[in-house]
């Protein structure tokens, strides 16, 4: 589930929203009636993936009517909080007062931000969020990564293998058997994609004994016994630390890619 912080003082409005993001898009909202608890909540749970503002909102708990400056307000603390943390936070701004949102449309926009309305259906809203957060995630990754992800850069490997790598990435630390073997089975293609691309370049190339324990061994092996076959009856099953182990490996293999590419 991705959690979502919402921040909208119509509680009744924010249930609703979070039935439907939850049983038609695998988001989970939690939402509160205010500036100062949302906030306090967003700086307490690294989780939240994405944000929802509300225009005209209380800023604190004490206010008994909307303020025209809640959207000012929650605008400065997000951009606080993503400067202390250095992490960007997708958000949108779901508002009934769509002529007052205009008027911070530019600063909203400068932030790849977008603005909704409640009149009309969330699901424009919520796609627009799933996009958000996956392309801040793969961003991240890819900063993480940047010496490894070079090789795309390079136009070693294809967009498609770049996409696998980066599920990889995100998803080798689900523990649910079904995932770990789908982990399992896109390693051993980026591992076998790599390896066609290498000989193509190149047919004569020479692995390191490193290179060969993870590639003709580890890799190969591995993911083909518990990815996409049943482990005998005496063996165990892998769990996400077998994915962790094997994503090192091939990130280790692909920088050696990287080395072997350039200099070609």
């Amino acid at each position: 589930m991705i959690q979502v912080l919402l921040i909208d003082d119509e509680n009744e409005y924010c249930e609703s929203l979070a039935k439907l993001a939850d049983a038609g898009y695998g988001i989970q909202i939690t939402h509160f009636q205010n500036h100062e608890d949302g906030f306090a909540a967003l700086a307490k749970n690294p989780d939240y993936k994405a944000l929802i503002l509300d225009a005209k909102c209380f800023i604190n708990a004490e206010q008994e009517t909307e303020s025209d400056d809640a959207l000012d307000y929650a605008l400065k603390r997000l951009a606080d909080f993503e400067q202390s943390t250095v992490k960007h936070l997708p958000f949108a701004v779901n508002t009934g007062y769509d002529y007052f949102a205009r008027f911070f449309e530019k600063g909203i926009t400068d932030r790849k931000a977008k603005i909704f309305s409640k009149a009309k259906s969330p699901k424009e809203l919520f796609e627009y969020l799933i996009s958000a957060i996956n392309n801040t995630e793969n961003m991240q990754i890819e900063k993480q990564y940047a010496d490894v992800f070079e090789v795309f850069e390079k136009g070693y490997l294809d967009n498609e293998l770049k996409m696998n790598l980066l599920n990889i990435l995100k998803n080798m630390k689900k523990v649910e058997l079904a995932e770990i073997r789908k982990n399992l089975a896109l390693i051993r293609n980026v591992k076998e994609k790599m390896t066609q691309r290498l000989l193509s370049a190149n047919n004569s190339y020479a692995q390191p004994d490193l290179i060969a324990q993870f590639s003709v061994h580890l890799i190969p092996k591995v993911a083909s016994n518990y990815g996409s076959h049943t482990p005998r009856n005496n063996d165990i099953l892998p769990s996400k630390y077998t994915v962790i182990a094997l994503t090192n490996a091939l990130l280790e293999l692909l920088l050696w890619f990287k080395s072997e590419m350039n200099k070609i």
